[in-house]
Formats: C-alpha cells, structure tokens, sequence
C-alpha cells in the first residue's frame, strides 16, 4: 500500500519518533482491552489492531477505505482478528457488539458536522459498561505553536474544548497527554521494568489527548500510562547522522565560500570585459560614424565621376564629327586642287 500520509504504514520511512507514538498508543491499551470484545474505528493498514487481538479475546477494524482494508488482511492474521469495510457514521455492526472502542487519530480527519455522529454510533455499538479509548492532537500544541497545517485534518480540537465534547455523551470521561520528554534509561538491560523519575511534578502539556470515556465506572488510567522506548536505537542512529550532517555542512560551507570567492573573480573579469566591451562599442561607433561620412563622400565622388563621364561622352562625340567632316572634306576634289596649289607654292616660293 502506497503511504499518502493521512495513514501511519509500519516502516515506511518516517523515523521513530512517528512510529513511537503510534505504537504506544495500541500498546498502552493492550491491558484494559484483555479478554474483551474490541472494535478498532478508523484501524487503517491494521497494525494496531493486530496488536490489540495480542491481548483481546476478538478484535474487529474497519476501515473506510477498501484497499487499506485489503492491506490489513494480507499482513495480520489471527483467529481472533478481523478487518471489514464500513463508515464510521454507520458501523456495520450491530447495537451493543463491543465491551470496547478504539479510535486513534480518527476524529479530526472528518467533517465537523459529523462528529455527532460518528459519537453517536460508538455509543450504539458499545455494550452498556463498554468503554471507548479515542485521541486526537491538540491543536494549541500540534498546530499553533508548531506553525503547522496537516492538509488531511478537518476538524481539530483545543484540549478543553475536546474534553467538553466528549462529556456531551458520556458521564465519565479521564483525559491523559501524549508527549514526547528527554530521558535518559538506567537498566542492566534485564529488568522488565524501570522507576520513572520526574525532577519536577509539574503537568507537561501533551500533543496528543488521549481520552477513556464511558457511561459506568472507567478503567484505571493508570494502566494506560506507559513510557516506550526505541529499543532498536533509531533515535541514537539520528544523533549520530545529525553530528555527521554538521561535519558535512562545514566542508559545504568551506566549498560555498570557495564558490562565492571564485563568483566575486568572475564578476571582476565580467566588469572588466564590460568596459572593454563599452570602450570597443564607442570605438565602433566612431568608426561608423567616419564609415557614414566616407559613404557621403564616395557618393559626391562617384556623382562629379558619372559628370565628367557625361562630358567626356559629349567631347569625343564632338570630335567624331569633326573627324567625320575631316574626312569628307579630304576626300573632295576641291581639297585635293588645294592641296596641289599648296605644294606648287611651298615649292616655286618657299618660306
């Protein structure tokens, strides 16, 4: 099954802080829930609920969704434990079929105006001195103070104000925190259990609210107080790649600053080509300029050019006809009879 992140998938990537804090939530319960009849609202990929039938004598999840329904019931199976199909405004179940509902991190991805509901059906399918174990984050603290918005969250409600919706169905109603807290673990690693030590006994706000409701006497909350540990080191490998990112961010710095030295040359070298490239633009428009003014001149030169061609034209067209005349008149017998006086002078009285 794909994780879109409105359903929690064991493993999928999302560290052990997240995996922690939906683990302990089943895990807390697992004692109350004992030899009893369980439904599991909203059950999801089912991991929970196989951990609620560890202890239950039956445990049903159901799940809007068919395919996370699918997902549950190819990866946890026991005789004990089924999932189903349904809505959580019309369970599939009939009235008085469970001693104990669950609904983990459910009520704040529906509508508003079907919380009522979905209330009112827990109360229907819930046995007389049933019980029903719900949680939701607290809105101040997940939301507010975080300066975060979960896209799949519809509704989420203020610590006060989910314990006084919660006391509009049921008599009795004991609300208990889900918080995260630096401990440290002093064990030989056999004890099955360790004292809890508060340095203060101040109440610290939680994230989560978890609340035990019901219409008769309710269980012990102290059964449900619990401290989970991330027993395969998750939290330690974290630190440890945390110290490791530090080293690496300082050698990424030292090559950032090398690449901001290296920018500031590039950026001497591309002023400096900018003022040659400014000084070889007004060179070139100088040398336009002159280009422009030679153009003039070569077309002034060109026209007295075709000018005197016209005249040299005219001349040579002018001395054609003379040459043309010449050559008649060479050619009269007249000319001839002159020319035969001439010689007859030039010779009988000569200069």
């Amino acid at each position: 099954m794909e994780f879109t992140g409105e359903r929690f998938i064991p493993d999928c990537g999302l560290g052990a802080e997240i995996e922690l804090e939906h683990l302990q939530r089943y895990l807390s319960v697992q004692d109350i829930v004992a030899g009893k009849r369980v439904l599991d609202v909203a059950s999801g990929a089912g991991y929970g609920t196989a951990l609620l039938a560890e202890r239950a004598a039956w445990v049903c999840g159901t799940d809007i969704d068919y395919e996370t329904v699918a997902f549950a019931k190819n990866n946890y199976k026991a005789k004990n434990l089924e999932y189903c199909q349904g809505s959580l405004v019309a369970l599939p179940f009939p009235t008085a079929s469970f001693d104990v509902v669950v609904s983990f991190e459910t009520i704040e991805h529906i509508p508003d105006n079907l919380h009522k509901k979905f209330l009112d059906e827990v109360i229907r399918v819930l046995a007389p001195d049933g019980f029903l174990v719900i949680s939701t984050p607290d809105k101040h603290i997940y939301s507010e103070l975080a300066d975060y918005k979960n896209e799949f969250h519809l509704k989420e409600y203020y610590r006060q104000e989910f314990n006084d919706f919660l006391r509009q169905f049921f008599h009795n109603v004991t609300l208990l925190e889900q918080f995260q807290e630096l401990a440290y673990t002093l064990t030989d690693s056999k004890a099955d259990c360790c004292r809890v030590l508060r340095r203060t006994s101040s109440s610290i706000p939680g994230k989560y609210l978890i609340a035990i409701c019901g219409r008769q006497e309710l269980p012990d909350s102290a059964g449900i107080s619990s401290i989970i540990f991330d027993t395969e080191g998750r939290y330690q490998q974290k630190v440890n790649r945390v110290v490791e990112l530090q080293g690496e961010i300082v050698e990424k710095n030292g090559n950032i600053a090398d690449c901001w030295s290296m920018i500031h040359e590039r950026d001497d070298i591309i002023k400096h080509m900018k003022v040659r490239q400014e000084q070889n633009e007004q060179q070139i428009a100088i040398l336009e300029e002159k280009l422009a003014d030679s153009t003039v001149g070569l077309a002034k030169k060109d026209a007295e050019i075709y000018r005197l061609q016209g005249q040299l034209s005219e001349s040579l067209e002018k001395v054609q006809t003379i040459s043309s005349s010449l050559d008649h008149i060479n050619s009269t017998r007249a000319w001839k009879i002159i020319q035969k006086i001439y010689w007859l002078k030039n010779k009988l009285w000569p200069l």
